[in-house]
């Protein structure tokens, strides 16, 4: 018995022989002159398709919409384009519906999604369909429904974080799901937004959903005068990544973990003019980019610092206040209104103790204020160990009249600069010289819609700096109201903490080429929004290049490994394995390795070598943990076999022997009989 053969055995259900035959995955429609009759219907003239006509050109490409018992429709215009929708359903068992979009005017299918209702049974193990064979099933589906379309497409690879998770030792209620998407191309140019997406079913082989954007009349610039692929690269390694501090770890209470030294982009995305070689602003400028990247282009701020404060209950403040550390609600509102005079006429209309985002194990004190008329409200912030003023925010609740109208400019940016450097070095003068200037965001009303972008307010960021790096995570906020000069808005983040020295760290041009190897940068045409609410309904689209890959990471900058979420190494993915083919489980192992629960360094999978205990009890942790697991080095037996009895794969007081070759008959029983 080979390793090969035990592995199927021993993670896995049998799996039966594949079937796979893309045609009856999937009948082919009707052709073109069927799917768009001559015969018109009582909508606008060139949407020719009826209803009857619609629910036939349905049918004829997806016969299993008549396993349902109910039906119903709609029909929708946006100017001048007419699509049906179309709802199949049934109420009985298994249950399940279908609901699909047919444009009115060429009978295409734009859009599918079809569920089968819940299984009887439960899906085990491995899926029917690696996703290789998906693949080669949602190519087909998509040539068969819109051959024209995607004879313009291709496929876009799925990163590490868009593949479906599967439990293979615990049984599924839901199917494996894997989705493909084909992009629209120009002259081997991808049209971003323009694309077809497929989701094919891996446990029966069958389309699961389908859609198409698909941008008609396009028009895109001539990419014959673009930079060179080298130059855009180039470019990248002098101004797209910068050296920062970000912290990884509970934010809910300190547990010595302390910010590390990261490469990250500079401003959460790279957008790179490919015809005029200059970089956009993915904040400011005219046009908003539809490329994507953190916060969609966003300032690289963490994601847990915009994070929802829940507030404590009453029992759980109580509980908090009896530890002594903290300041009770009486001494902080008694601080809070010390730090920031209230003017007459407010009263306290709310209070809570919430945790502090920004600083792990923290607390905050939160004081909400407003007057008998309704017109202001004022939140006040302080540390609750403190006391010390985190922030403040005035809110003036006008009248629609007066929202309307156009503020008179007397303040102007620089001006409001100097505003709010003054305010920060009154309330925190040391910190004050520990920050950079970062950005400043223009705050826009309703008059732009008149084409006036007359600001009403500026909102300045400064960072945090530490030993030259900048922490993003940490510095002030103010924002300076243009008419009066008043700072309306303030907020300080900062933590007490000790950083590592920048010692040690790679160059600035070995991270970019690091960061490049992982997210290449790609040429493409993006579309873009013009940001005055006033601006054309249709996008403009852009020749850039910018980095692929979802999210964008951010590499360790001693090692230049590719960090995750949690600021843990994220695992390369394994190249086919070279010594499978032809092997009677060669399905099953690949699958398993696109699942990351087999890996071998040199691409070799060994098939028929003996398996060692560790090396069992390694894939059987990896296959039982989906959402927690690492790959442990070599050294880590002892962690391994903790994690394992975790997870009730041996019991409490066995071992294994982890360098011992495991025989068949053990390999072959009860997962506990390999300790």
């Amino acid at each position: 018995m080979d390793l090969a053969y035990r592995l199927g055995r021993r993670l896995v259900t049998a799996v039966t022989a594949l079937s796979l035959l893309a045609a009856s995955a999937l009948p082919a429609p009707a052709p073109a002159a069927e799917r768009a009759p001559a015969v018109a219907p009582a909508a606008a003239a060139q949407n020719r398709v009826t209803l009857e006509q619609a629910i036939q050109i349905a049918k004829k490409a997806y016969p299993d919409v008549g396993r349902f018992g109910e039906f119903n429709s709609d029909y929708s215009e946006y100017e001048g384009r007419g699509v049906w929708q179309l709802r199949w359903s049934d109420e009985g068992e298994p249950g399940g519906s279908c609901q699909m979009s047919i444009r009115a005017a060429t009978g295409e299918i734009i859009g599918l999604d079809i569920w089968y209702g819940s299984p009887s049974g439960r899906y085990s193990g491995l899926p029917a369909f690696t996703k290789a064979q998906a693949q080669a099933i949602a190519e087909q589906v998509a040539r068969q429904l819109l051959p024209e379309k995607f004879a313009q497409c291709k496929l876009v690879p799925s990163g590490p974080f868009e593949e479906p998770i599967i439990f293979v030792l615990k049984d599924r209620t839901y199917p494996v799901v894997y989705t493909f998407t084909f992009a629209r191309t120009v002259k081997g140019i991808p049209v971003g937004g323009n694309e077809i997406r497929v989701g094919i079913n891996a446990e029966t082989g069958k389309m699961q959903h389908f859609s198409v954007n698909w941008e008609d009349n396009l028009d895109v610039p001539d990419p014959s005068g673009r930079i060179a692929a080298d130059r855009a690269a180039a470019i990248f390694t002098e101004q797209g990544l910068e050296l920062a501090y970000a912290y990884y770890g509970p934010r809910d209470r300190d547990t010595g973990v302390r910010p590390k030294l990261v490469y990250q982009l500079k401003d959460g995305n790279f957008i790179l003019d490919a015809l005029t070689g200059e970089v956009q602003d993915p904040r400011e400028g005219p046009y908003y980019f539809d490329v994507g990247g953190p916060g969609g282009g966003g300032g690289g701020e963490p994601v847990y610092s915009r994070a929802k404060q829940e507030p404590l209950s009453e029992a759980e403040q109580a509980a908090v206040e009896k530890l002594g550390r903290l300041l009770t609600a009486e001494q902080a509102q008694a601080k809070a209104e010390k730090a920031c005079p209230l003017p007459d006429g407010m009263q306290l209309t709310s209070k809570n103790l919430v945790a502090n985002w920004e600083v792990p194990g923290a607390k905050v004190w939160n004081f909400s204020y407003g007057n008998k008329e309704k017109k202001r409200t004022i939140e006040i912030r302080v540390d609750a160990a403190t006391g010390e003023l985190l922030g403040f925010s005035t809110y003036e609740n006008l009248d629609p009249e007066e929202y309307l109208k156009k503020p008179e400019v007397k303040v102007g940016e620089d001006q409001a600069r100097r505003i709010a450097e003054a305010f920060i070095k009154k309330q925190q003068p040391e910190r004050a010289g520990q920050v950079v200037f970062r950005r400043s965001d223009k705050e826009i009303g309703p008059w732009a819609e008149r084409g006036d972008d007359s600001p009403r307010a500026y909102r300045l960021e400064y960072a945090r700096l530490v030993n030259g790096v900048v922490y993003p995570a940490n510095g002030f906020s103010v924002t300076v109201n243009f008419t009066t000069g008043e700072v309306t808005d303030y907020s300080m983040r900062w933590w007490d903490t000790s950083f590592p020295a920048p010692a040690g760290v790679i160059d600035r041009a070995r991270a970019a080429a690091l960061y490049l190897e992982k997210h290449p940068l790609l040429l493409e045409y993006v579309r873009a929004f013009e940001r005055r609410p006033d601006g054309p309904d249709r996008p403009r689209y852009f020749l850039v290049y910018h980095p692929t890959g979802w999210p964008m990471g951010v590499l360790d900058a001693k090692t230049g490994q590719e960090l995750d979420s949690e600021g843990k190494p994220v695992p390369g993915r394994m190249a086919d394995f070279t010594d499978i083919a032809g092997h009677p489980a060669a399905r099953d192992i690949q699958l398993l390795a696109d699942q990351g629960i087999v890996a071998a360094g040199d691409g070799r999978f060994r098939p028929n070598d003996r398996i060692t205990g560790g090396e069992l009890l390694a894939w059987l942790v990896a296959a039982a943990d989906r959402d927690g697991y690492r790959p442990l080095a070599k050294e880590d037996d002892k962690q391994l076999i903790e994690r394992a009895r975790a997870l009730g794969i041996i019991a409490a007081g066995e071992d294994i022997r982890a360098a011992s070759p495991v025989t068949r008959l053990e390999a072959a029983l009860d997962r506990k009989s390999v300790v």
